[in-house]
């Protein structure tokens, strides 16, 4: 399971270019709007397995190596020994998106995304289609865009 624990924004998808998509005018919804999107990148950047927005993410797993998911990752800082406690950081390898660990065990990893322009602009039409899609309440068009977006993610 992911968990965000912080959610950035990204100059290339913006809600006025959303709107436009959509055609909504006027600014009595902005903030419904905002959220509305904010869930349209994070579905597409799951789904794709690409990070649109940076964030900074938690997952659990357990093993000597787990995979980081949403690339590209831009750093790693926390990797703490469930059972123990230890945090383990230090004797990390991040090796694109898969993280190795000192040794076997069960793992809470803390680590942040960072989007690259060349997935935004590949994925970013899928954005404004779910967006538009979760605005509207359709729920069958949301399973059309999640047919049609490239999944990229590799389990190593």
């Amino acid at each position: 399971m992911i968990t965000y624990t912080s959610i950035g924004t990204n100059t290339a998808i913006t809600l006025a270019d959303f709107k436009k998509y959509a055609n909504i005018v006027g600014t009595a919804k902005d903030t419904e709007l905002e959220n509305v999107l904010k869930q349209a990148v994070l579905r597409v950047q799951e789904y794709a397995d690409r990070a649109l927005l940076p964030c900074t993410i938690v997952i659990e797993g357990e093993g000597g190596a787990l995979q980081l998911w949403q690339p590209i990752i831009s750093g790693v800082t926390s990797v703490v020994n469930i059972e123990t406690g230890e945090d383990v950081v230090a004797d990390c390898l991040v090796s694109g998106n898969r993280l190795e660990l000192p040794y076997a065990g069960r793992w809470r990893v803390t680590y942040t995304t960072l989007p690259n322009a060349g997935d935004v602009a590949r994925l970013l039409g899928y954005v404004w289609e779910m967006a538009a899609a979760l605005w509207d309440g359709n729920t069958d068009e949301e399973q059309k865009v999640y047919k049609r977006i490239p999944a990229d993610y590799v389990v190593q």
